[in-house]
């Protein structure tokens, strides 16, 4: 299915709010998560990938999600991509169960953050967090691991 067998207002709907609490694991300001995902959904628009389902449109969407992240990032700091913060900072409206998840998770390294993030917010395996991330299902397992290891002794 190409984008165009889409529903394109239903598409800008339904994840809106996915990708905004996405972005705000990295990005403090909520216009800037909103010019994220301005760039997002352009890049959707002139997308001519060809798509299977709506799975595949989700997965396609919080990859390019992430990479406009870290690109904001590099952009906005001058920083390489090896250099990208760690910390996560979060302003966005959550409830105060979310805020309390998010809290931790922001402590941790951002590979190890972004992975418990879609695992245990979001619900994603391992194997859809691997195709989304584009990283190997066994570095995403690690990452949980260590990621729990690391709650474990935050909290």
């Amino acid at each position: 299915m190409q984008v165009n067998d889409f529903d394109i207002e239903y598409i800008v709907n339904r994840y809106t709010d996915l990708l905004l609490r996405f972005c705000a694991a990295k990005i403090k300001e909520e216009a800037d998560r909103y010019d994220i995902l301005q760039e997002v959904f352009v890049a959707f628009l002139k997308s001519h990938t060809d798509f299977k389902d709506e799975a595949y449109v989700k997965n396609w969407l919080y990859k390019v999600t992430s990479y406009k992240t870290d690109d904001f990032l590099r952009k906005r700091y001058k920083i390489s991509k090896n250099e990208l913060p760690e910390v996560y900072a979060v302003n966005a409206p959550y409830t105060s169960s979310d805020l309390s998840f998010i809290d931790e998770i922001r402590k941790l390294p951002e590979k190890q953050g972004q992975v418990i993030f879609l695992y245990y917010y979001e619900g994603y395996s391992t194997d859809e967090i691997s195709k989304m991330l584009n990283i190997k299902a066994s570095t995403v397992r690690n990452n949980l691991d260590k990621a729990r290891n690391n709650l474990e002794k935050l909290l």
